[in-house]
């Protein structure tokens, strides 16, 4: 779920340098800390980055549900949420639950932060850690842990105003995995959106690259672009063991190139500084764009923003060889040191099992069923496009795969410290891909994911 106060998957991008001790934890049986059941009074805080709009659709209710436990919700919107948490932890004040960082959760996890939710499902009889039950790429577990589930499951798509494409006469992206763009017919497209002031597009002469009237496209350089991309290319990020970088490779390179050649080579896409200063002008709703890969959580904002003025709608993400997704979602998790761990998983499942916000377009819900048999519960309305299940849960269900950081610990280290800001230098045409992703960068991922 996103803020639109500010959206996690920047917030999460700079370093978070979890400085919390592992003497925090306390070696506490947790079967024996569990409560005594629903006769007992407790209160449960719950921190999240998500507004009362949001959030209301699920606490409430499930409050109701439990009457036994009052929740007491505290909100935090700004980009030191990650911060925040830090502190209280090591303070020994970290919330009861809290809604996590797709990216952090199991660095946490490995710090001894979470609460492993399995022996309190088990003796509440609740779901937990298997294909039947949740889509593999959100269940945030290893061994047979689980430390927590999303209510909300996305991907990226390729958004379109319908105005723009209708007026080019461009036929819009597709959707469904099997007819996916090629990467260059991605290109030849925005192309073909793409007019100066005088309305002629890059390819024509004349081309007035300094005073354009709409891009094409636009591609943010981060992390939830750029994996998919990659992998439709056969690259990695890291190895299978998670241990070493792999983005040295030229079909790495080939992506990232791709990607910084839309603005710098082809100008067909707004460069990060012009995207700054256009504070917001540059954008599907203004007309000045004409196609934008992002998450699907957006289809909720643009759903309440446009309010029916403009028609935005999505396809499939493009591809370079093989069409290729993630599935990520921020997940509920626990503190390990909550005093009521039995109430907190509860709770956890009951927020997990809501798809009032998946009826919303806010995401896809992470239960295998609702995705397949139980589609019609919540995916069919006003709020999603027609294409919706298509483009979205058949991607979900076929065609994706989990992110690096449900594998591994020094994920944020390693991509926020130094593979973004070589993906960075690209972009602004600092460095080629080929020289900004090999050579020492390599050395110096590798010594961080040694590290314990």
């Amino acid at each position: 779920m996103r803020s639109p106060h500010v959206s996690l998957r920047r917030l999460v991008r700079p370093a978070l340098g979890l400085l919390v001790l592992l003497s925090l934890v306390a070696a506490v049986s947790p079967v024996a800390r569990a409560a005594s059941g629903k006769d007992a009074k407790v209160t449960i805080r719950f921190l999240t980055w998500d507004l009362p709009v949001l959030t209301d659709n699920f606490v409430n209710p499930c409050s109701k549900q439990y009457p036994n436990i009052t929740v007491k919700v505290e909100r935090d919107y700004s980009s030191g949420y990650n911060t925040k948490l830090q502190t209280e932890f090591a303070a020994g004040t970290a919330p009861d639950i809290f809604l996590n960082s797709e990216t952090t959760t199991m660095e946490w996890a490995h710090k001894g932060l979470l609460l492993d939710q399995v022996p309190y499902r088990k003796e509440l009889g609740l779901p937990y850690g298997t294909a039947k039950y949740m889509v593999s790429p959100v269940q945030y577990g290893e061994g047979n842990k689980i430390y927590g589930y999303p209510n909300v499951v996305s991907t990226m798509v390729i958004y379109f105003n319908k105005n723009t494409f209708d007026q080019a006469k461009v036929a819009y992206p597709p959707s469904d995995a099997a007819h996916a763009w090629t990467w260059d017919h991605f290109v030849q497209v925005a192309k073909q959106l793409t007019i100066d002031r005088q309305g002629r597009h890059p390819d024509d002469p004349g081309f007035d690259a300094k005073h354009i009237q709409r891009y094409g496209a636009s591609v943010s350089a981060w992390w939830a672009t750029i994996l998919p991309l990659l992998y439709s290319n056969g690259a990695t990020v890291f190895d299978p063991t998670y241990k070493h970088y792999t983005m040295d490779s030229p079909a790495a390179a080939q992506v990232i190139q791709a990607i910084a050649d839309l603005a710098l080579k082809y100008h067909v896409a707004p460069t990060p500084s012009e995207l700054a200063s256009g504070s917001g002008t540059i954008s599907l709703a203004s007309g000045r764009l004409g196609m934008s890969l992002d998450g699907t959580w957006q289809v909720y904002f643009y759903q309440r923003e446009h309010n029916a003025k403009w028609p935005v709608s999505i396809g499939v993400m493009p591809k370079f060889k093989t069409y290729q997704d993630i599935a990520f979602g921020p997940p509920y998790v626990a503190s390990v040191k909550t005093q009521h761990p039995k109430e907190a998983v509860e709770l956890l499942h009951c927020y997990e099992d809501s798809y009032i916000l998946n009826q919303q377009a806010l995401g896809s819900p992470p239960q295998r069923s609702l995705l397949t048999t139980n589609f019609a519960r919540w995916g069919i309305n006003t709020d999603h496009p027609k294409n919706y299940r298509s483009v979205v849960v058949d991607t979900i269900l076929n065609h994706t795969t989990s992110l690096p950081s449900l594998h591994m610990y020094k994920f944020n280290s390693s991509w926020n410290n130094l593979i973004q800001p070589a993906i960075d230098s690209v972009m602004t045409g600092k460095k080629t891909a080929t020289e900004a992703l090999s050579g020492a960068i390599k050395t110096q991922v590798d010594a961080v994911l040694a590290q314990p």
